[in-house]
């Protein structure tokens, strides 16, 4: 599992052969002010529930009516605290971003496949060494909170990223490049996101 608190991980520049004339990646990144992002894991898949969640993050009343629910209703405290802190660059990439929250909760998220695959929680740790030898894939969908100018809280979705397991029992995964969906190479910088705003995920595993 992620550290509950100040897991700061900065993301890794990724290495590129220099050019002459060119500057080193690593030396304009120094040039610039990273920010960090409080990351929330969302446990349902309920969008109500993550709307809730989202509203008692940011302590604004949410911009989405429940039918007669509390509006703090069914939100537990431990949701409220960051899963993880992450530092980012505006060039930061989607991939960047789904890797690090995927390697942090991916042992929890191959036990909850396990459970559903065979149906019972105790021979779930079985299940999970005999899963190792297949390859697996993740979904991870990313979602970003803001406050309004009307005050109140917004959860706007940002990008579906799924990771494959390409080499049985080797833990690598790989981001999977789709024609249907946002690049995995996507900046930050060129999402409506707005650097300092929290992020919310949920994690499945889907093979």
């Amino acid at each position: 599992m992620l550290p509950r608190r100040g897991g700061c991980g900065p993301l890794p520049h990724p290495p590129t052969k220099r050019r002459r004339g060119e500057t080193d990646g690593n030396v304009q990144r120094s040039r610039m002010c990273p920010s960090t992002a409080r990351v929330y894991r969302l446990l349902s898949e309920d969008i109500a529930t993550q709307n809730k969640t989202c509203s008692k993050v940011l302590q604004v009343p949410s911009a989405t009516v429940f039918n007669s629910t509390p509006l703090m209703g069914n939100v537990s405290c431990e949701a409220t605290v960051p899963t993880v802190v992450l530092t980012i660059w505006q060039d930061t990439t989607l991939a960047d971003i789904a890797t690090l929250l995927l390697e942090g909760v991916r042992e929890d998220v191959d036990l909850v496949f396990a459970t559903a695959q065979g149906g019972t929680q105790s021979g779930a740790l079985s299940s999970v060494c005999s899963l190792t030898s297949r390859c697996a894939a993740y979904l991870v969908k990313l979602s970003s909170g803001s406050v309004s100018a009307e005050g109140t809280a917004t959860l706007c979705a940002l990008a579906t990223i799924e990771l494959r397991q390409v080499v049985s029992e080797e833990p690598f995964v790989f981001p999977v490049r789709r024609s249907s969906s946002l690049d995995v190479d996507t900046t930050v910088s060129l999402l409506p996101y707005r650097l300092g705003d929290p992020l919310f995920f949920t994690c499945v595993r889907v093979q």
